[in-house]
């Protein structure tokens, strides 16, 4: 079983105030998110959490939090892919009817 990090451990903690009281924590990993806030792109660092309804990122910062959820049945996609500065996650959504 991989060592998990005192900032992992914190950060998951931190984040399940934010899941449903019926939500599991599957997988985590410390990583980085890509997203576009108020129409520019930022990176945000915390953890990225696989529970058994969706895939939350969670992060903290400087007086609060960001947290985004992506339920299951809201993707359609993934591609994984590793290079030099390690690996990435990428998914799509399921399209709308």
């Amino acid at each position: 079983m991989a060592k998990v990090s005192r900032k992992l451990k914190k950060l998951i903690e931190q984040s399940k105030e934010h899941l449903d009281q019926d939500e599991e924590i599957l997988h985590s990993v410390l990583g980085v998110y890509e997203t576009k806030i108020l129409g520019s792109e930022s990176v945000r660092n915390g953890t990225f959490l696989a529970t058994n309804k969706r895939l939350v990122f969670f992060a903290k910062k400087l007086g609060g939090f960001d947290l985004e959820s992506f339920p299951y049945e809201n993707i359609s996609s993934f591609e994984a892919s590793k290079g030099l500065m390690g690996h990435s996650i990428s998914f799509f959504p399921a399209a709308i009817r």
